[in-house]
Parts: structure tokens; sequence; C-alpha cells
């Protein structure tokens, strides 16, 4: 979904909900985009890398090796300060959320 009256025309791209930016009502989109609240939306992020860092080879955004997991879990970090709190519904806390046993392992890290 997308806010009528912040786009005239529907976005053309995930870039206005991962990347801080201006919109085309002339406001910064820091604030304005809510995302969902859970491990899935790992997957949303994933897709998204798929087309913005076509290096990192993600062939399926629910079969990630570690570097994927990890630059998805990156991008949602990233995108966290970009969300609205706002509403019923709890939004982009699935960064702070995640369960510690699905956080990637790696050098220094252990379950």
């Amino acid at each position: 979904m997308y806010n009528t009256t912040a786009f005239k025309d529907a976005p053309t791209s995930w870039s206005v909900v991962f990347e801080e930016q201006k919109l085309p009502d002339g406001k910064s989109n820091k604030g304005r985009v809510q995302a969902y609240d859970g491990p899935i939306y790992i997957a949303d992020a994933a897709l998204y890398l798929m087309t913005k860092q076509p290096e990192l080879g993600i062939k399926d955004p629910y079969e990630l090796n570690e570097a994927q997991y990890a630059a998805a879990l990156e991008l949602l970090r990233k995108q966290h300060p970009l969300c609205s709190a706002t509403g019923t519904t709890p939004t982009c806390r699935c960064r702070t959320s995640l369960p510690r046993a699905s956080w990637p392992r790696g050098p220094g890290r252990s379950r």
C-alpha cells in the first residue's frame, strides 16, 4: 500500500521503503514507513537486495547464505529510523525483536 496523497503515481521501486529519500510530495519518507513486524520481513529485504545488490547472488529470498542473511538484516537495521510506530499495529520491531537463535552466526558469535 502507499499513500495517494504522497504519491500521485504508484511507486516503482521498494527503495521508498528501504532508503531515506524525498517523496513526490516534497517531504522525507523518514517516520512515514511502516514495516511488517515479523521474521518473514527478512525475505522482503532479501527480495529488494536481489536487485539492489546483485553481487550478493541471492536467488531465493527464503534460502539465504550467511552473508546474504547478514546483508538483509543490515538493510532492516538501516531502515528502522525510517519507520513510524504510530497506529494500532507495532511496526519496525523485527530488527530488534528477532530471537537470538535467528541471528547470523559468525566469528565471535555463538548461539
